[in-house]
């Protein structure tokens, strides 16, 4: 779900610039790699839904509105807005809309917000889910998408992430061979997962005040 709506939504003439955040055609940049700020929307998104007293809506005058963001697509919304929010001239301008930091770890924040929406599906139709098995539906969405990269580039080990042991058929493999080192890496997997949700918990905390990540 995240990266089908991340991929495409911020247009071919981006251009691959430094850091990729040069729009030749405006002549604007921004502060920071572009799915950063399509997680903002996003957890703003679900600030809105899960947190409806908490947002300072007055953080977000230019973002149209609460009613604006629960019925518009990351993709139009990062059409229609992303000049006047983030675009900047470099040495001219400021971006409306900044940053809290402009070196982000991108992949962190998409898989606390990954984690936060699996738990938050699960809830929605009653399932009470475990780190394990949040763990093992983020390979089920992102085990095909590495393998396709290391087809594509044999440096790429798709093999070499966290969630490695929680692929089908690794944690069979893993528990046969050496029990307690499968426990042991199981454990701290679980743990990870759960300060993914507690870092989830800090990115609406922020942005309910109107600041990201």
């Amino acid at each position: 779900m995240l990266d089908a709506t991340n991929r495409g939504c911020y247009g071919a003439s981006m251009k691959k610039s430094r850091w990729k955040r040069y729009n030749e055609k405006s002549g604007l940049w921004i502060a920071s790699s572009k799915p950063v700020f399509g997680y903002w929307f996003r957890f703003l998104k679900h600030a809105a839904q899960d947190r409806p007293n908490d947002v300072d809506w007055s953080a977000y005058e230019d973002w149209g509105g609460k009613d604006y963001i629960l019925r518009t697509n990351q993709t139009d919304w990062w059409k229609s807005k992303w000049k006047t929010l983030f675009g900047y001239k470099e040495g001219e301008t400021k971006p409306l809309y900044p940053l809290l930091h402009t070196k982000n770890h991108a992949d962190g924040i998409r898989f606390a917000l990954m984690v936060y929406e699996i738990k938050k599906d699960n809830e929605a139709k009653g399932v009470d889910i475990s780190n394990w098995e949040i763990a093992k539906e983020i390979v089920r969405r992102e085990q095909s998408k590495r393998n396709a990269r290391g087809r594509a580039d044999p440096s790429f080990d798709p093999s070499k992430w966290q969630f490695h042991i929680a692929r089908y058929g690794v944690d069979e493999k893993m528990m046969k061979e050496d029990p307690a080192e499968f426990r042991k890496k199981k454990r701290t997997l679980q743990s990870h997962i759960g300060q993914y949700m507690r870092k989830a918990d800090e990115h609406l905390d922020n942005v309910c005040k109107g600041i990201f990540p």
